[in-house]
Parts: structure tokens; sequence; C-alpha cells
């Protein structure tokens, strides 16, 4: 009789959905609070997941807060777990504050920022 139970469990945990997950940051580039000495001509910003990247968002703010001028964002092609902004314009040296909205292929809405420094 204590096999009974115990083979109900398992059933149970084998017909279970799996859990949804979040995508996770996994690597920025720039690098999270690095200080460089020549801007970026692009911000690559990559996740655990792949995403929906039309429906994902990459901004870049001043150290003021203000907006940057970008490009649009874009999915990397090669891999979809990717984001890339473009920066048409060099970008001057001061503190800068990338913020991210991605939506995972589960519609999984995450926030997120991180900040770099371009050193005069």
């Amino acid at each position: 009789m204590t096999r009974l139970p115990t083979l109900c469990l398992i059933l149970a945990l084998a017909a279970a959905p799996p859990a949804l997950a979040h995508p996770r940051l996994v690597a920025t580039s720039p690098a999270r609070s690095a200080v460089i000495k020549t801007a970026p001509r692009q911000i690559r910003v990559s996740f655990s997941d792949i995403l929906q990247a039309d429906a994902s968002i990459l901004r870049l703010k001043d150290a003021a807060g203000r907006p940057v001028r970008t490009g649009k964002t874009a999915g990397d092609p090669r891999d979809g777990r990717t984001l890339i902004l473009p920066l048409p314009h060099r970008l001057a040296p001061g503190k800068y504050t990338v913020e991210w909205d991605v939506v995972s292929k589960d519609h999984a809405s995450v926030p997120g920022r991180y900040r770099f420094q371009i050193r005069p």
C-alpha cells in the first residue's frame, strides 16, 4: 500500500506543466558598471531566454536621466536572446544608464537597467 501514494506523487509531478522562467540578464556590452575610454557604436544586452524582439525595447539615458537619441532596438538574428541598440552619434564622456523592458516567448515582461561610464 505504501507504493500507491508514491506512484501518485510521481505521476502528479510528471504531469505538472513546467514552471515558466523569466529572462535573466546574461551579458552586456559595454559591461555593467564599466568605465570605458571609447564610446561604443552600439549597446548589446543578452538574456537567458529567447525574446520577442519586436515587443522588447532598450533605452539609453544620460546622467541627468534624459533620453539619448539612438537607433531602434533590434534583435540579434543569430541567437534570439540578444537585443541591439545602435548609437548613430558618438556619445560624449559621462555616465549612462541602459534600461530595458524585454518580453520573452512566454509573454513574461521583465524590466531592468544597468550603468556604464565613458571617461574623458
